[in-house]
């Protein structure tokens, strides 16, 4: 995904995630840390990772531009000769050293869209090993709706976010979890059970999903990350209250929501439960 400048000060002006971020750095860094901001559009977290104390900041960036914004960034509070900018990308970048925490805000709701778990795959190789990561976890929830169709008088069917009207049909349920620290499937298929809170015709699901960012630190829908994505079904069905209905989800962090598959599952067997990568299986 390219991230315009656009998107850039979005990131920085949505206070809500970057003072959540800044409570998670605070909590996280100690005196001489060596960090690494990936994508760090205007150098804010590995700047606030400086303000706590870190020792040197890596600041990776793939839109050339963002270099002289970052070092001026730096100069003006004082930490010009503490933070590096490396232009490039983030999945392939090579650190000149081992570093004590991973900074990285490429976060969509569900993984959709942004290259987050690969980023942090590739940046682990550099981590010491008592070393931190930020965000440190991951939820993804998942929800039957009846979403909106049309608009000024056309059907029109896409993901969207705050935009669309929906009437929630099920109940939430989480069908994802994200360690980043940890080894997870980049390949996501798992099954959740979602069991009906109105009578209705399901037309799309709803994601939804929160952050553990560090220090007890949790982190939902902001004005800029974790929007509410809906996805519409190729085949709408109807559900009766009080009935469970099993959804298989299947794709790749990253993806874009247009590709993912999903598909009712009338009968579950062990072959169909088995293929299911999910750790925190809700059927099991």
């Amino acid at each position: 995904m390219l991230f315009t400048v656009y998107d850039i000060r979005e990131c920085l002006y949505d206070a809500k995630r970057t003072e959540s971020f800044a409570k998670a750095i605070k909590s996280t860094i100690k005196k001489g840390d060596i960090v690494v901001d990936a994508g760090s559009g205007s150098g804010i977290l590995g700047l606030l990772a400086l303000k706590y104390g870190a020792g040197k900041v890596y600041a990776i960036e793939s839109n050339p531009r963002q270099k002289k914004i970052i070092e001026n960034n730096a100069r003006l509070n004082g930490f010009g000769g503490k933070i590096k900018v490396l232009i490039g990308d983030a999945t392939k970048v090579r650190l000149p050293e081992k570093v004590d925490v991973i900074l990285c805000e490429l976060i969509h709701t569900a993984t959709f869209f942004e290259p987050q778990m690969q980023i942090i795959d590739h940046l682990k190789a550099y981590l010491k090993p008592h070393g931190n990561i930020i965000p440190e976890r991951m939820y993804s929830n998942v929800q039957l709706v009846k979403a909106q169709e049309y608009f000024y008088g056309l059907k029109l069917s896409y993901e969207s976010r705050e935009a669309i009207d929906e009437v929630a049909l099920s109940e939430s349920k989480q069908f994802d979890e994200i360690w980043f620290k940890e080894d997870e499937p980049l390949h996501l298929r798992t099954i959740v059970e979602l069991k009906a809170t109105k009578n209705g015709r399901v037309n799309a699901l709803k994601f939804a999903g929160r952050l553990l960012l560090g220090g007890r630190v949790y982190l939902g829908e902001t004005p800029h990350i974790l929007m509410p994505e809906i996805v519409f079904l190729k085949e709408p069905f109807s559900v009766i209250r009080g009935k469970s209905y099993y959804i298989e989800i299947v794709y790749e962090g990253g993806a874009d929501p247009l590709n993912v598959t999903i598909r009712r599952i009338g009968k579950i067997s062990p072959a169909i439960l088995k293929k299911s990568n999910y750790l925190a299986h809700p059927l099991t």
